[in-house]
Order: structure tokens, then C-alpha cells, then sequence
């Protein structure tokens, strides 16, 4: 089995996008679009399984039983080619039995890692049975800190092969519809490659021909690889930015910045994207949570087609850039400082890799959502946190009011 992985989640922002039409108002372009996808997909089909969705810095996580087990928390990740990935401790509590290990390799550099492969012939979630599941087991405790609360394992693009898959970010909802998709009803009907078992569909940079993977479970904006870097113009940066945690390893290091020229996805028209280059062996690049998200996603894997909502023709822009510049590991207990991202503002305090967060606003951790943390630096200009340091058998209490860095204007 080959499996490619492309879970990437930002490890500090969360910069929504703003939807703006050009004629209507961007909540009714949502509107429309939840109605003209039903129309599209629901012709001559129904409604078979729809669970509610959390978009945590704009990666859907759903909320699932297995076999009348849990509940348990998995992302949603259309860039993920195998039916299942569970965490290693809910494999072992379901008593699963692995048939082989491979051996999965970091694209953007030279670690690797093993992993046991897993088949199921039959699972129930949430009282729907799926059939003939292959998967993967991995160590997700990464993630988990990054998230705040355990991440149980990942809903791959192939778990939904038999059906349409409606991501509806408006919403927040996740259904799977039988029926198909009919490319001559919407210009915003788009085909994909197939052939790496993950939706890739080509887009233009600059005149470029760049085929970039539909991946719900990468947090960014566009992610691009470096070999493509000198064909984009960029009007902002680039400029070196945080690291990066995958599936199979940390990114350490990649230039962020805003493109010069727009991009267009059927009728709709995103204006002077945010765009990543990154270090890969991988020809492709990514489109992530912050670009999809403001779409109604509904894929065919039986046709190969994905339908990006409504047919009205929307301007997409993308915001200033906003951080705090402090990367944390989020624990039940504390939120440790992971890193410190380089040319914020945050870099002038005496803020140590393994300092403890204990406040934030005067307000304990235990009482703040991860969600509302990634979404402060929209609303705010300055924060005030209050570390605690262990030196020698001391322990040092401090407080900084870090202000917001503009990363990408």
C-alpha cells in the first residue's frame, strides 16, 4: 500500500478568509452556495450519514462512535489516501490486529517512521456500517497538542470512496450522499487526478500550471514547493515563517508570503493568495483549510469531479497576515512554549522554548478554548500572558503584553 501524507495544521494562526462578491454579501454567497450544491448533488439522490463538524483552524473535526465505542475525536483529510489512520491507543483498544508495517517517509526532510497496516471488514460509526476499510496506525500525540485534546485518528478520502462526500464549511457539517455529480451543470464542477488517491487538480500561478491537492486537513492557505518558487511573483515576502508539523514529521522551515496575481477556481476568483513555499520531493502542492473553507466541497470518487458550491462569481480575499509569534504544545494541565516564530515581535521578550503558559488575559488555560486563542490575533492588538519558568529548583513567574505582528500585510 502507498500512502501519501499531507496533514499539515499551523501551530499558532488561524486568519480566517473573507468571502466578498462583487455584487451580494458574502454571507449570501454561503447561502447560495449551501442551496445550489443541494440542488447539484441531491437530484436523483439522499442523504445517507451527516454528522456536525468543529472547524479547528479551518480543519473539520468530527465527533464519531466505532462500534458503539467513544465518542472519539478524527479529523477530516481529503489529502490522506487510506480509509482510516487510528491513534495508537485507540488501535489497541479496539483489539485490531495489523497485518504489515511500512515504512513512511518525510518529504520535506530525511527522517522516517514506521507504521502498521490494518484492514477492517466491517465498522460501525455512529450506527453506519462501512465495509472493507484499509488503514494505518500512527503515533498522532503530536497532534494532539497541537489540537488541546486527544486526536483519535483520521477520516481518509478513500473511507468515503462509495459515496459523495459534502464537506459543507458554512455549515459545518459533514454528509455522504449517493447520487453523482453531473460536470455540465456548474462551470464550478472541476476535475481531478485520481491517481495518487487524493483529489489533485491543477490550478494557475502566475501563468504556471501547478497541480495542488484539495487537503481538508491541512490548515493553511497555499502550499507550494520551493522548485515552483521562482516562477511567482510575489508582491509581499517571502519571508521565513514557523515550522510546520505533518503526518510523517516536521516541516523546519519555509518562506510565506502573498502572490502578486490572483487565482481562479471555476468562477470564483481568489485575489493575491497567501502562499507557502516549502521544502519537498513532491511535484505538487497544497490548498488548505483557509482556501476551502469558504466552499460547500462535494467530491465524486466514482467520476472524479469536485463541486465548489454555487455558481455565482465571487472575489475571494485574503487578509493581513496576524500573530502573536508563540508557537505552544497544549496540554490538559499547561501550554508549553514550542517555538518562537522568527521576526515577530514576540522575540523581543524573554520568552524561553519550554516555558509554561499559565494565563492568558489574566484568564486560567483550563478556561480558554484552543479555537478562541487561534482567533485572538484577528480582534486584538496586544495580549498579555503570564509564563512560569523553572530555574534550578526556582520557580520564576512573569508577564509580557506581546503585541500583534503583521507577518504578510
Amino acid at each position: 500500500m502507498k500512502m501519501k501524507q499531507y496533514f499539515f495544521i499551523l501551530l499558532t494562526l488561524l486568519i480566517p478568509l473573507l468571502l466578498i462578491n462583487f455584487a451580494i454579501s458574502s454571507e449570501k454567497i454561503n447561502e447560495a452556495a449551501v442551496k445550489h450544491s443541494q440542488e447539484i448533488s441531491q437530484r436523483t439522490s439522499k442523504i445517507v450519514f451527516s454528522i456536525p463538524v468543529e472547524l479547528m483552524d479551518a480543519t473539520p473535526l468530527a465527533e464519531v462512535t466505532i462500534n458503539n465505542k467513544g465518542p472519539y475525536t478524527f479529523l477530516v483529510d481529503t489529502g490522506v489516501n487510506v480509509g482510516i489512520v487510528l491513534s495508537d491507543s485507540l488501535f489497541k483498544e479496539l483489539s485490531i490486529q495489523h497485518t504489515e508495517t511500512m515504512v513512511i517517509t518525510n518529504p520535506y526532510s530525511n527522517s522516517s517512521r514506521e507504521a502498521s497496516l490494518f484492514k477492517i471488514a466491517s465498522l460501525d460509526i455512529n450506527d453506519f456500517n462501512f465495509q472493507n476499510i484499509d488503514g494505518i496506525t500512527m503515533d498522532l500525540e503530536q497532534f494532539s497538542k497541537i489540537i488541546g485534546k486527544p486526536l483519535h485518528g483520521i477520516l481518509g478520502f478513500q473511507f468515503f470512496k462509495d459515496y459523495l462526500l459534502k464537506i459543507d464549511y458554512p455549515q459545518q457539517k459533514l454528509e455522504l450522499i449517493t447520487g453523482n455529480l453531473d460536470r455540465t451543470m456548474s462551470e464550478n464542477i472541476l476535475p481531478y487526478d485520481p491517481n495518487e488517491g487524493i483529489p489533485i487538480i491543477n490550478v494557475f500561478f502566475d501563468g504556471t500550471l501547478i497541480p495542488i491537492i484539495i487537503d481538508s486537513g491541512n490548515s493553511g492557505y497555499f502550499r507550494i514547493p520551493f522548485s515552483y518558487g521562482s516562477y511567482l511573483t510575489f508582491s509581499q515576502g517571502p519571508i521565513d515563517s514557523f515550522s510546520m508539523v505533518t503526518i510523517s514529521g516536521e516541516i523546519p522551515h519555509q518562506l510565506q508570503g502573498r502572490v502578486k496575481e490572483d487565482v481562479t477556481l471555476g468562477n470564483f476568483r481568489i485575489t493575491s493568495p497567501l502562499v507557502s513555499l516549502i521544502p519537498t520531493t513532491e511535484p505538487w502542492g497544497i490548498m488548505g483549510g483557509h482556501v476551502i473553507k469558504n466552499f460547500v466541497l462535494t467530491f465524486d470518487q466514482k467520476n472524479n469531479l469536485v463541486h465548489f458550491g454555487d455558481d455565482s462569481c465571487a472575489s475571494i480575499s485574503i487578509p493581513p497576515l496576524r500573530t502573536f509569534g508563540i508557537a505552544f504544545d497544549k496540554y490538559p494541565d499547561s501550554w508549553i512554549v514550542h517555538d518562537i516564530i522568527p521576526e515577530t515581535k514576540a522575540e523581543l521578550f524573554d520568552i524561553q522554548i519550554g516555558d509554561h503558559l499559565i494565563y492568558i488575559n489574566g484568564v486560567s488555560i483550563h478556561k480558554i478554548s484552543v479555537t478562541w486563542w487561534r482567533t485572538l490575533p484577528e480582534s486584538v492588538d496586544s495580549v498579555k500572558l503570564t509564563f512560569v519558568r523553572m530555574k534550578d529548583t526556582t520557580e520564576m513567574t512573569f508577564v509580557h503584553e506581546i503585541p500583534v505582528t503583521i507577518l504578510i500585510p
